[in-house]
This record gives structure tokens, sequence and C-alpha cells, in this order.
């Protein structure tokens, strides 16, 4: 119990130290890239993130929170949940690039075919990462992790840009999502894999709370992602990118807290399914402290706003202020 509580307290440090230093690194050029880029892009990227999206969180079925999970995991289980998540992965993609015309026609957005073919590439990328990721976190070597995702960070910041600069419009963003996915996916493998195997004979038990997992983000992803498509559908993507980014700002300070605890809480919290007395307490402490420090966040943001927003961003994006705010 000793040996698991300083591994958790390292693993916090090390994902905090990572979060702050790419998040200030990554944060810096997002700024310098909302002053290029126009809201404009910003509401295409929303709309081709709807789809996109959704496939993603159904592509890895929950199969990597499972193993985390599970008590024991043998080479066969780990064989098992890589070929079905390449099999899923490549299925999903050509599914994605088949639904595509149809955000065309919802959002009537020409761009968005081209634009959803190229982000769901991701998809054929995430399939290599399930294993060699869960695996990781399993073992709690969050050190490693947190270098894989200050490296990834930077990247994807640098290539966006870049793109930007070089007057790229919303393919910038498309740019630095796929370097991000492609360096962590490179990385990643470096930790070591296994060879597919494409059967699940056996694998019942991951299978069932990979399901479960996975309906339960598709209903929040709906609940989340509702506003943005009916703001796509009904004002364009101008007002659409300034209530996406008021949003992504607003959702921000919780999200980069819970990223954090959530990384390294999932996997102590598993070590601690037979003890639950100890889980309910750490459940208890880590939401104390998020919350402590995220209100006093979310009020400054929200009282600084009118004057925050035209500072970092410039005047296109004083559309964005009230919706901040609300």
């Amino acid at each position: 119990m000793t040996g698991l509580k300083g591994r958790v307290v390292s693993g916090l440090r090390w994902q905090a130290a990572a979060k702050l230093g790419s998040q200030l690194i990554s944060w810096g050029a997002t700024l310098v890239v909302m002053r290029l880029l126009a809201p404009a892009d910003y509401g295409l990227m929303a709309m081709t993130m709807i789809l996109v999206g959704l496939t993603s969180l159904v592509a890895e079925m929950g199969l990597g929170a499972a193993l985390v999970r599970s008590p024991e995991v043998t080479v066969a289980q780990q064989r098992a949940v890589f070929g079905l998540a390449l099999l899923v992965n490549s299925g999903l993609y050509l599914a994605l690039l088949a639904l595509a015309p149809l955000s065309v026609a919802l959002f009537s957005e020409p761009q968005l075919w081209a634009l959803t073919a190229a982000m769901g590439l991701q998809l054929p990328l995430a399939a290599l990462c399930v294993v060699p990721e869960s695996m990781a976190r399993r073992e709690l070597r969050f050190k490693q992790l947190s270098v894989v995702e200050i490296v990834q960070q930077v990247g994807g910041a640098a290539t966006t840009l870049a793109c930007a600069w070089a007057g790229l419009g919303v393919w910038a963003l498309v740019a630095g999502h796929l370097a991000a996915t492609l360096i962590k996916t490179l990385l990643l493998l470096r930790f070591g894999t296994v060879m597919p195997r494409f059967a699940l004979r056996g694998q019942r038990e991951l299978a069932t709370f990979g399901g479960a997992l996975t309906a339960n983000r598709l209903v929040w992803f709906a609940y989340t992602q509702a506003d943005v498509f009916i703001a796509g559908k009904l004002l364009g993507p101008q007002l659409t990118g300034a209530y996406a980014a008021a949003v992504n700002l607003a959702n921000m300070p919780m999200q980069k807290l819970m990223g954090i605890s959530n990384q390294v809480a999932y996997s102590a919290f598993s070590r601690l399914q037979g003890d639950p007395k100890a889980l309910a307490q750490g459940v208890l402490g880590s939401l104390r402290i998020t919350a402590a420090i995220g209100i006093g966040l979310l009020w400054g943001v929200g009282a600084t706003a009118p004057d925050l927003i035209p500072l970092l961003l410039g005047p296109q994006w004083q559309l964005a202020v009230v919706p901040l705010q609300l």
C-alpha cells in the first residue's frame, strides 16, 4: 500500500509537470494561431470533429481502460485487444469516409469531406497505441508517459503554428492534430508491442467492461456536442467558431486539472478495487483538491473575459466574450 501511494504521488508529480510544461508551450502557440486564423476556421473544425469525435470514441471500445482495470493481463489478451483495435479502427475509417458527405449536406460546407477524411487518419494510428499506452498506465509508468505527452504537445503545436503562419487556414489545425497523433504513436511503440491476434475467444470480460464504458462515452459525447451541432446547423462557421472557442476556454481549467489527476487516479484506483475504504478516500481527496482549485479559476476567467479575450486573441474574437462568461 505504501509503495503504491509513493508511485501515485510520483505519478501525479510527473503528470503535473508534463501538463504544465506542455500546456505552457501549447497554449502560447495556440494564442498566436488564434490571431492568425479566423473564427470560421475554428467553426469548420468544430463541425468536422462532431463525426470524427464520435467515431474516435467507438474506436477504442473501452478496451484500453479494461486492460488497465483487469487484475491480470496475459500476452494473449494484449494480442487480441490489438487485433480487435486494428479491425474496428480500419472499419470505422472506411465508415467515416462513407458518412462524410452527410456532414457536407447537413452543414452546407463543401470543405467538410476533405477535412473529415484527413482527420480520420488518426483512427488507424490510434489502434497502434491502445496496448502500449494501456500497459504503461497499468504499470504506473507515468514518467515515460509524461515525456511522450510533452513531445507530442510541442510537436503538434509547432506544426499548427508553422502551417497557420503559412496561411493554410483550417488545415493548420488538421496538420497539427495529425502531427501530434503521429508523434505519440511513434513514441509509444518504443515501449514495445505485440503481434495482433484476430480472435475474440476468452475476451468476454474485457469486451463487456469496454462496451459499457463506450456506451457511457457515447451518451456523454452526444450531450456535450449537441450545442455545437445545433450552432453549426443554424449559425454558420463564424458564430460557431466563436461559440466553440468560448466553450473550450470555459472548460479548459477543469479539463486540465482532471487530465492531471484522472490519468494517475484511474490506474491507482484500479489497484485499490479490492479495498473500498481506501478507494473512497482517494476519490474524495482528488475531488476536494480539483474543486478547490477549479472554482477560483472559473470565477477568474469569467470576471476577466471582456478584457482578456481582445487582449490575447484579437478583436475578431469579441463575439466569444459573452458565451465565455455564461
